[in-house]
């Protein structure tokens, strides 16, 4: 039996709109696998975190971990690289490297770090991925009912899935503002926003972003699903299409559109950090 082997990764909170939940099941067809933080923050003081696993499926499953570089583009998306500036690859180790977990099973990841004497203020950052490998008794006999070898071939899909690790060292601080929002149309031909977001300092930038529709006289109704912004420290601005899903039965003409960002929406210091109208005809 000839298997090729496809790996598709999932990036969990890495994108420009992320989840905000501490807790990550990465699920596909016959594979679970829970983590939890889905993040890892490494404060400036900080050398050590965990992170806990689970497998959730009704089979075996092994995974290899290894840290791997995504790096942000100006399209808000992240593409894998073998390096970049602010990379915190040299700075990582973690245990174990491998381990396999039977239904139900746990394991705790150690992640620790060790900055370097001349490491310049600001945040670093890298993914650990767990990536998932064939158990040897799962990969099927290619013989036939005559014991003969025959010839075949099938595909077999691995997955992956990325956990983003942030290095803060010394003073960090960003900001994060909406540098413009138009009405625009994505390549299906859904209705929404595109938006160009800006972030400064030498941290990444991470807001909750909420846009309403706004009438005289009238309630706020919201129009699209609430969502983080994140942006990465190696880019200064993204551009972002963002679906307009008004309720059903609500006519999106006249008024204005309120786009708002608000930084540590959960906490008592939540502050709205940028708006933006957008007058609809």
């Amino acid at each position: 039996m000839t298997f090729n082997k496809l790996l598709f990764i999932v990036i969990l909170a890495v994108g420009v709109f992320a989840a905000g939940g501490g807790a990550a099941l990465a699920q596909t067809e016959g594979s679970v696998l829970f983590i939890s933080p889905h993040r890892v923050d490494i404060a400036p003081d900080g050398r050590i975190q965990e992170l806990n696993v689970a497998n959730k499926s009704d089979v075996p499953r092994r995974y290899d971990l290894q840290i791997i570089n995504q790096v942000m583009t100006e399209s808000g998306v992240t593409e894998r690289r073998d390096t970049f500036e602010y990379s915190a690859e040299k700075m990582l180790k973690f245990t174990p490297k491998r381990f396999t977990l039977e239904p139900g099973e746990r394991q705790v990841i150690r992640v620790m770090v060790r900055r370097p004497k001349d490491l310049a203020d600001g945040d670093y950052h890298s993914h650990l991925l767990f990536r998932e490998v064939p158990l040897r008794n799962q990969e099927r006999d290619g013989s036939g009912s005559d014991g003969k070898q025959k010839a075949s071939f099938e595909i077999q899909a691995l997955y992956g899935v990325a956990v983003p690790i942030v290095i803060q060292h010394g003073t960090v601080n960003s900001s994060m503002d909406i540098v413009s929002a138009a009405l625009a149309k994505n390549e299906q031909g859904n209705a929404g926003l595109g938006i160009t977001f800006s972030r400064s300092g030498n941290g990444e930038a991470a807001a909750h972003l909420s846009v309403v529709h706004r009438l005289p006289g009238k309630e706020d109704v919201p129009v699209t699903t609430e969502q983080w912004v994140r942006i990465y420290r190696e880019v200064d601005q993204i551009q972002k299409f963002v679906r307009l899903t008004p309720p059903e039965g609500h006519n999106l003409s006249g008024g204005q559109l309120i786009l708002t960002l608000v930084k540590d929406p959960r906490s008592p210091e939540a502050q709205v950090i940028a708006t933006t109208e957008l007058s609809l005809p």
